[in-house]
């Protein structure tokens, strides 16, 4: 946990003094899941109906320095990647298989 709140707080910190013209977050959002990834953490997507509720904690970070919304946004992206790309697939392989061993059944 400590690990996942550092790579946080490192990243909203440069995307508060803006090293780029253009692309902050994005930019810094990548360097999070490498963070991440370096950690054997899944890469977290933020989605379209997300964006105000990641800008609004993001914001809340940079101007109060209260990161409590952002931790929490954060913590719930990776649990969502984690269903995503690892509990969804082996419930759909499991009823893929299911649904084979029925038909096979006389």
């Amino acid at each position: 946990m400590e690990y996942i709140f550092y790579a946080i707080r490192l990243t909203t910190d440069l995307i508060k003094y803006q090293p780029f013209m253009d692309g902050n977050k994005r930019t810094f959002r990548g360097l999070l899941n490498l963070m991440f990834k370096a950690r054997n953490l899944p890469p977290i997507y933020i989605k379209k109906d997300e964006i105000e509720e990641y800008k609004k904690a993001l914001f809340k970070g940079i101007i109060k320095e209260d990161y409590d919304d952002l931790y929490f946004f954060y913590m719930n992206k990776l649990c969502d990647s984690i269903y995503e790309l690892d509990i969804e697939p082996y419930i759909k392989a499991k009823e893929i298989q299911e649904d084979k061993n029925k038909k096979l059944k006389p």
